[in-house]
């Protein structure tokens, strides 16, 4: 069907290259558009975090870092987490989200509720989509991590995580694991850490969390260049043809 069409959208420039390359197509004839949301880049304003340490009787001074979305294994690489975790400072809670059910976020909380921590909060309420926007301005990172070994569309899945575009637009720091695309904007736009699979979270959270408003700015940066739609919806208007807004 590529091969047919005048015209291919696929989410960041390295889907781009191998989309045209699989395809045998050329790459100009492909457009970006990142999974990403409507609306510009927002700080988290802080009653949302007030919210959520109300609701869980947390401490004032709690640190919220969020894992959201699938615990299916074919998608999700949790270990890294569940080894961290048991390790974590007693103001450190994770707030594990998801609204799928599936043996794979059962077992994923059942190992997790086991440990001999104490922070663990459990979120499995579908949301709409303003009160996942809360619940995201609530938590103070966002950890995104991928099974890179299940195939390459997810070792390439870029600009197409919505969930690192929901932390990023809402300033969360974001950590996650070695993958392609992210290893360099990571660092690029110092919104965050890459680690390996064998590495310890905890140090690269406390590493976020010592200069927390410079991580803080990257995330902001890294959405406002990479997510925004405006940035791109222009270009595809006139590969179609519309008239210009």
């Amino acid at each position: 069907f590529n091969r047919r069409v005048e015209r291919s959208i696929t989410q960041d420039e390295k889907r781009a290259s191998i989309l045209a390359y699989e395809n045998k197509l050329d790459i100009e004839s492909i457009l970006i558009f990142p999974n990403s949301t409507r609306g510009p880049s927002k700080r988290k304003p802080p009653e949302h975090k007030e919210q959520l340490i109300k609701k869980y009787s947390l401490p004032k001074d709690a640190k919220i870092i969020l894992y959201a979305g699938s615990f299916f294994e074919s998608w999700a690489l949790i270990e890294p987490l569940l080894r961290s975790f048991e390790s974590w400072p007693d103001d450190w809670f994770l707030m594990l989200h998801s609204r799928m059910n599936s043996s794979d976020v059962d077992e994923a909380c059942e190992r997790l509720s086991l440990s001999d921590s104490k922070n663990l909060i459990l979120s499995n309420d579908s949301l709409t989509n303003r009160d996942y926007e809360y619940l995201v301005q609530g938590c103070d990172v966002g950890i995104a991590l991928y099974n890179a070994e299940e195939s390459d569309n997810i070792k390439y899945v870029g600009l197409s995580s919505g969930k690192i575009a929901q932390y990023l637009k809402y300033g969360l720091p974001i950590i996650v694991n070695d993958l392609p695309v992210w290893d360099e904007l990571i660092p690029k736009y110092g919104c965050g850490a890459v680690i390996n699979t064998g590495e310890d979270i905890t140090e690269s959270l406390g590493a976020i969390f010592e200069t927390y408003g410079a991580y803080q700015d990257g995330a902001i940066k890294a959405f406002d260049e990479l997510f925004t739609l405006e940035n791109f919806t222009p270009e595809i208007l006139r590969a179609l043809g519309a008239p210009s807004v």
